[in-house]
């Protein structure tokens, strides 16, 4: 992750991260687009041949490309499954997926049945979306009231209660004596409110488990089980949990049940390839926050609730919501401006081909990548699931493709206005996603989560957030639509007329436009001229060692040992961090195990070096009065100082300065 940071330094001196809607992960670099089957004749998503012949050519050619051990999908269509396949394997033994048996991990689709739950106690009228959420939470997990300023309900819906994001160490557990009850965890991970209820659409994985918390407390049940009664049982999902497979040390620390043993032992693992073969990469453990990512299925079930809601509550005579709760849930509840993706009480509202109406959620673990798709205006319904790190690229892919191959009629990319070229620049420059980390280290996990927008030949705005450019063409005031896709981007001006904001595509967040001091340029740039500064003054000290003047003030005396120290501290304390870096960048276990040793000295050389750069200062105050150092060693001991000092306050903007964890 910030390799670039400290590459100069390292060549001197001898050196992660949910989808969209879940922890982050990294994707493959997208080459072209495969070719796929045509079947003769037009396409007629009603000839299951066509429809299946078409899916199989999807994954099966997508599975190639990015090495992916196994899919499971499901699409339905007017109140019917159409289509239900498994493919590749489930386990590292070969065995084949089984659609109707193995569950995979659907990671942050779960939260959709946090609010189908939230939606069933509106219903009952045992809660208002208006309520705020101190209301129905206990004590131990109530958020600060700021005056008006009050999360309700509704806010957990929207994703918009103003809570920064936060995952390292805590998210995900490999480890199940880590593993803490629901409520246990909420409160000891609690991030800070860094914007108004309200303000803004950023997802969050704290406040969807909150809202998991509020549905035990008013129910008077844990959340597992609530869902099972209430959910799984009136739809028939038999094949699908928020349990998790738990020794009995973790139930007897308050836990939830573990899984039932003949269910646990049909999860798909979780895969990596590796020396040519997929290899399982062991259990990722949600179980301390399960509502919002805990969720295993099998794609037959995942089916039916797709069914339920696509029929407006009611599958089999059974109902999980009244139809008009059903409407008013599918209804959009907030957007982060008009005309670009909003929120749908909980779904994602989603941009497809043709236009069309559409809500649904991701969800991403490390090796783990799942869609589920909803469009009431075609009756249809699509869910696929990937088990091997890097999945997320097909899992975005196959609805779009499908909607796109039998139900939109081909059409011609649109132009650009004539005019834009001239005006187009304003929107230039780099922005940083707010589905991020402000008030820790943690911060600089968000250092390479940054949009480049720029300005093309042909007159098109260009970004860089998907491997590959997308093109945009201005439709509307400060809106754009995506030239080759169905995406639309929108912009805030400023008061003073600047552009200062994005809406990304997928409605989840927007990007603050930053400057330079704000880049990672500026920070690979400032580190290394600090590590350059620090080898330099390594030298000088050693060669002016014995140039000490007679009669030396305490001031020069003192800078003759304070310059290498700090030059000592300065590479020593880089180099930790950036091997600490390294390793959050390697996987799995080194997220979870967050901070580590390394990283938590790595930051207190930093603090030392900081400190001794401080008090070095001072004694420069006396080598340029006293004049009494050659020229080249006072030279030496500034550059030393001032690109420490730059370099300080740009970590201090990263809160690495300090105790910040």
């Amino acid at each position: 992750m910030l390799r670039m940071l400290f590459g100069w330094m390292l060549v001197i001196a001898g050196t992660t991260a949910l989808a969209g809607e879940g922890p982050v992960s990294p994707e493959p670099v997208d080459g072209e687009e495969p070719t796929l089957p045509q079947a003769p004749g037009e396409p007629d998503f009603d000839d299951p041949d066509q429809l299946s012949t078409f899916v199989d050519a999807v994954v099966r050619t997508r599975m190639d490309r990015d090495n992916i051990a196994g899919v499971t999908v499901a699409v339905v269509h007017e109140g019917e499954t159409v289509l239900l396949r498994g493919y590749g394997q489930a386990y590292e033994n070969g065995t084949p997926v089984d659609l109707e048996k193995h569950l995979f991990r659907v990671a942050s689709i779960s939260k959709t049945f946090i609010w189908t739950a939230i939606m069933q106690l509106v219903e009952q009228g045992k809660i208002s979306l208006d309520d705020p959420i101190n209301e129905h939470l206990p004590e131990s997990l109530h958020v600060e009231e700021r005056g008006e300023d009050i999360v309700r309900i509704r806010h957990l819906l929207a994703h918009n209660a103003g809570f920064e994001d936060s995952m390292l160490g805590h998210l995900i557990e490999i480890d199940q004596d880590e593993l803490r009850p629901l409520n246990q965890y909420l409160a000891e991970h609690q991030p800070e409110r860094v914007r108004e209820a309200g303000e803004l659409i950023t997802y969050s994985n704290y406040a969807s488990a909150l809202a998991g918390a509020l549905v035990a407390e008013v129910a008077g049940i844990d959340f597992e089980t609530y869902v099972e009664d209430f959910i799984f049982a009136p739809l028939g999902m038999e094949r699908s949990s928020f349990r998790e497979p738990l020794d009995e040390a973790a139930v007897e620390r308050g836990l939830p049940e573990a899984l039932d043993e003949a269910l646990a032992a049909d999860i798909s693992e979780g895969f990596q390839r590796s020396g040519g073969k997929y290899r399982d990469q062991g259990f990722e453990y949600l179980a301390h926050t399960s509502p919002s990512g805990g969720m295993s299925a099998t794609a037959a079930d995942m089916a039916r609730f797709m069914l339920a809601h696509l029929n407006k509550g009611e599958l089999d005579g059974e109902r999980i919501l009244e139809a008009e709760t059903a409407r008013e849930m599918h209804t959009l509840l907030a957007s982060n401006a008009e005309g670009v993706d909003g929120m749908v009480h909980g779904f994602i509202e989603r941009s497809l081909p043709g236009d069309f109406d559409a809500f649904g959620h991701g969800g991403a673990l490390f090796h783990f990548f799942s869609e589920m798709i909803l469009i009431p205006d075609l009756e249809l319904g699509v869910f696929i699931s990937t088990n091997t790190r890097g999945g997320r690229s097909m899992t975005r892919a196959l609805p779009n493709l499908l909607v796109d191959h039998f139900f939109v009629e081909p059409g011609e990319s649109p132009e650009p206005p004539e005019d834009f070229a001239d005006t187009g620049e304003r929107y230039a420059g780099e922005y940083r996603g707010t589905r991020r980390n402000y008030t820790t280290v943690e911060k600089l996990a968000s250092l390479d989560s940054v949009t480049t927008v720029r300005l093309d030949d042909e007159g098109y705005l260009v970004t860089d957030d998907r491997p590959g450019d997308r093109r945009w063409m201005k439709i509307d005031e400060q809106l754009f639509v995506e030239v080759d896709g169905p995406d639309t981007l929108g912009f805030r001006e400023s008061e003073d007329g600047e552009i200062d904001r994005m809406y990304l595509p997928g409605g989840t967040q927007a990007a603050d436009r930053i400057g330079y001091f704000a880049s990672q340029a500026w920070l690979s740039l400032i580190g290394g001229l600090t590590a350059l500064a620090a080898v330099g003054g390594l030298a000088w000290s050693w060669r002016g060692r014995r140039l000490l003047p007679d009669g030396a003030s305490s001031g020069e005396r003192h800078a003759g040992w304070l310059l290498p120290l700090q030059s000592l501290l300065w590479l020593g304390g880089l180099a930790l961090f950036s091997t600490e870096m390294d390793r959050l960048d390697s996987g799995l276990a080194a997220f979870a195990n967050y901070p580590s040793a390394l990283a938590m000295i790595a930051v207190a050389t930093i603090n030392l070096a900081a400190l001794t750069t401080l008090a070095n200062a001072v004694t420069g105050w006396w080598l340029w009065r006293e004049r009494r150092r050659p020229l080249s060693w006072r030279l030496a001991h500034a550059a030393g100082v001032l690109t420490a000092v730059a370099l300080m306050a740009t970590l201090c903007y990263w809160n690495v300065i300090g105790w910040r964890f």
